[in-house]
């Protein structure tokens, strides 16, 4: 169990700074906000902690559209909401 347990934690260190990378990314992109000095303390919190998954999505969204080289403006694209949540579909 003990050798299990050893082959694991440079997985698990690696998934930690990972995670510790995508923190200070998201809290350099909410400071680059427009009304980021609007903002209090409690809304900055809560986008962190409570919205992390949403912002790293768009994050995502980002930076794969920055870094498109073709973008197909007759791409068929669909909303859907399902259970009061919306969803984007191509």
């Amino acid at each position: 169990m003990e050798e299990y347990c050893e082959e694991l934690a440079p997985a698990c260190q690696r998934l930690s700074r990972i995670g510790d990378e995508i923190v200070e990314q998201l809290v350099e992109w909410t400071k680059m906000l427009p009304f980021y000095g609007e903002l209090p303390v409690e809304v900055h919190t809560h986008l962190l902690t409570q919205r992390w998954a949403e912002l790293v999505l768009l994050s995502a969204c980002f930076y794969s559209c920055s870094n498109a080289t073709f973008i197909n403006d007759e791409a068929d694209v669909s909303t859907t909401v399902v259970d009061g949540n919306e969803e984007v579909s191509c």
